[in-house]
């Protein structure tokens, strides 16, 4: 992942992608109002658009 101290932009996105689905996970366990959970399932598919993003342009994990 890592070409002479760089960072890839794409390993960003998915770092960024993951880091997205936790905090919805999060959100979504301790919910106590519908619109919570809501809002847990926004920021989920958010996450999983910027993880199908990054695959589409970086290609597959493997």
């Amino acid at each position: 992942m890592r070409k002479q101290g760089k960072i890839s932009p794409i390993f960003l996105l998915d770092i960024i992608g993951f880091l997205t689905i936790v905090i919805a996970a999060v959100l979504a366990r301790y919910a106590s109002d519908p619109l919570l959970e809501i809002a847990a399932g926004l920021v989920g598919a958010i996450g999983v658009a910027i993880l199908g993003i990054a695959r589409f342009i970086g290609g597959p994990l493997w």
